[in-house]
Parts: C-alpha cells; sequence; structure tokens
C-alpha cells in the first residue's frame, strides 16, 4: 500500500519546482500609475450617494455646491464647485460613504493632480491587517502626500513624500 503513494509524492514534488522555475522566469511586477486632475474623476452627479454627501456638507457647513468625485466604491473627494483654487491650493475632503453613512476622513490642500495605482490596486498592510488602496495627491508645496484607504476597517494612512520621489511627471495636457 505504500508502494501507489510513492508516484503520488513525486508527481506533487515535480509540480511544486515546476511551479518555482516559471515564476522565477516571470518579471518582477511593476506598479501601473494613472495620473489626472481630481476634476477628471468620475463624478458622482446624482443619486443617493450624492444626497447623501451633500446633506451631510451642507449640515457641517454651508449649503454649497459641491463637486464630488468616486475614488473607489465607498471612497469621495469633495470640493466647492464654485470657489476657485488660489496659487494652485484647493482645499478637498475626503470622505467615506459606508452602510449609509457619510464619514469625513481627512481634509487636505492639493493642486488638483492625483496619481492612482492601477497595479496593484490593493496591498495587504499587516500593521492594520487590513488590505489598501493608494492614491497620491501633490501639495501645493510640491510635495507628495500618499493616502492609503483601508477596504474594511482600520485608519487611513498618510505618508509623506519627498518631491523627488521616483513617479511620474504629469503632463500639461492631461487639464
Amino acid at each position: 500500500m505504500i508502494r501507489p503513494v510513492r508516484p503520488l509524492i513525486r508527481a506533487v514534488w515535480r509540480l511544486v519546482l515546476w511551479s518555482f522555475v516559471v515564476l522565477a522566469q516571470m518579471p518582477a511586477a511593476q506598479a501601473h500609475i494613472l495620473c489626472m486632475k481630481i476634476d477628471q474623476l468620475n463624478s458622482v452627479t446624482e443619486g443617493p450617494i450624492r444626497r447623501k454627501i451633500e446633506e451631510h456638507l451642507a449640515a457641517r457647513y454651508a449649503p454649497v455646491d459641491a463637486g464630488i468625485f468616486e475614488l473607489t466604491e465607498q471612497y469621495f473627494i469633495a470640493r466647492s464647485a464654485s470657489s476657485t483654487c488660489v496659487d494652485y491650493s484647493c482645499r478637498y475632503l475626503l470622505l467615506q460613504f459606508r452602510d449609509g453613512n457619510v464619514e469625513e476622513k481627512l481634509a487636505f490642500a492639493g493642486t488638483g493632480w492625483i496619481w492612482l495605482f492601477a497595479s496593484p490596486q490593493e496591498t495587504y498592510q499587516p500593521q492594520f491587517r487590513s488590505l489598501y488602496s493608494a492614491f497620491v495627491v501633490e501639495s501645493p508645496e510640491r510635495a507628495f502626500v500618499r493616502i492609503g484607504l483601508p477596504r474594511s476597517s482600520g485608519p487611513v494612512s498618510v505618508e509623506a513624500w519627498p518631491s523627488d520621489a521616483k513617479i511620474p511627471r504629469c503632463s500639461k495636457s492631461a487639464n
């Protein structure tokens, strides 16, 4: 009875070794980064999410015509649609819409440029025990801020990146 098991074990070992050979030959994964203006993200123009966000903003601040842009299914960026940005500095709110509630996660100033990581879309953050998606915004001082968004629970993470960080520069034609 032991003899028939040995060919099975050999076959499994061959498969495991072959898998390692194939994986070793694959190129390293590279991040794909998209650069655009925040205003070019999908705009939330109507529906229950927009109504809830507008209600939240009106209750917390003066009623304002807000531009609301979708980052993920549960994260949105809002800014006043009627105000003009002074010296390339706009004020933004990062909002989370989950279980029918709107929660402000972060307020930030930026130039309006955003870098989205298309691949990998999410990475596991062991210190927070959650999957995170991330994006980068440019501050008015031309430094970069990486913002990590948890898929489920966990804090929004914020990390300063130096202005000479190795991320692609946005072309002015993306305006």
